[in-house]
C-alpha cells in the first residue's frame, strides 16, 4: 500500500531503487556521511533521490506506488524543499559559503516552506495586475486558478489576459533553477491539451532569484517570461 506521509518515505524509496537497476547509487545516498552545520540531514537524503528518480524517468512511477501526497500541494512543496537542501548541501560541501539561516528540524523547515509559498501565492492570486495589466485568475466550474489541477500536480497560478488568453505562473519561494522550466512547460502543455482550445498559452516563473542557467535556458523557449518578486511588509496603527 502507498505510504500516506506527507515526507517523503525513505523506506519504500531504497528497495524502489533497487527494483528500478539503481541500487548502487540509491546505496551511495542512504550511506552518505552528510556533515554540515544544520541538522535537516533527512532531507539531504531525500532531496537525493528526488534527483536520481527525476534524473533517471521513474519518479512519477514511485509518487503513483508509494508517495501518493507527493502529488498534493504540500507534496509538491516538499519536492521542491528536498532539491533546494540537496544542492544547498553540495554548495557547502564544495566551499561555496554558508548554509542559509533557516529553521533545524525537517518538520520545521517544510512547514516554513509550505507557509512561504502559500503566503506568494495568495498575494500574487489577488494581485495578478502587478504580474501584468489585465491579467485575472482563471474560474471555471466552480473553482480558481490558484492550484489548478493538471492531471496529477497542481498548477501554483493559472490566469488568463484581457484577450482570453492562458497565462501560467510557477512560483519559486527561493531560487528559480533551469529545472522549473520543465515543471512550467509541463503545465503549459497541459492547458493547451485540455483548456485552451486553440487560445495562445504563455507562461512565467516567478522567484526571489532567477539562476543564470534558468535565464540561458529560456532564451531558447518562445512564451516564457521571468520574474523576481521582492517582499514589502507595511505595518499601520490600530485606534485605542
Amino acid at each position: 500500500m502507498p505510504t500516506q506521509t506527507d515526507a517523503l518515505p525513505l523506506k519504500e524509496a531504497y528497495p524502489f531503487a533497487d527494483d528500478k537497476g539503481l541500487a548502487t547509487e540509491a546505496e551511495a545516498i542512504r550511506t552518505l556521511k552528510v556533515t554540515w552545520p544544520r541538522t535537516i540531514n533527512s532531507s539531504v537524503r531525500r532531496g537525493g533521490i528526488v534527483k536520481l528518480f527525476q534524473e533517471k524517468g521513474v519518479f512519477q512511477e514511485f509518487l503513483d506506488t508509494h508517495w501518493p501526497n507527493g502529488k498534493t500541494p504540500r507534496g509538491q512543496t516538499a519536492i521542491r524543499w528536498y532539491l533546494r537542501v540537496w544542492e544547498e548541501y553540495h554548495r557547502w560541501q564544495a566551499g561555496d559559503g554558508l548554509p542559509p539561516d533557516g529553521p533545524e528540524t525537517e518538520e520545521e523547515a517544510e512547514e516554513q516552506a509550505f507557509r512561504y509559498e502559500t503566503d506568494l501565492r495568495h498575494a500574487l492570486a489577488d494581485n495578478l495586475g502587478v504580474v501584468e495589466k489585465g491579467l485575472t485568475l482563471y474560474e471555471a466550474d466552480g473553482r480558481t486558478g490558484e492550484e489548478y489541477p493538471a492531471g496529477d500536480r497542481y498548477i501554483d497560478i493559472l490566469a488568463r489576459t484581457e484577450r482570453g488568453d492562458f497565462v501560467v505562473l510557477e512560483l519559486k519561494v527561493s531560487r528559480g533553477h533551469e529545472r522549473a522550466l520543465g515543471q512550467l512547460l509541463y503545465y503549459m502543455a497541459w492547458v493547451r491539451r485540455h483548456l485552451a482550445a486553440g487560445r495562445r498559452t504563455r507562461g512565467i516563473i516567478v522567484a526571489r532569484e532567477i539562476s543564470e542557467e534558468l535565464r540561458l535556458a529560456c532564451e531558447a523557449v518562445p512564451d516564457v517570461e521571468l520574474f523576481e518578486y521582492e517582499m514589502r511588509v507595511t505595518v499601520k496603527k490600530l485606534a485605542p
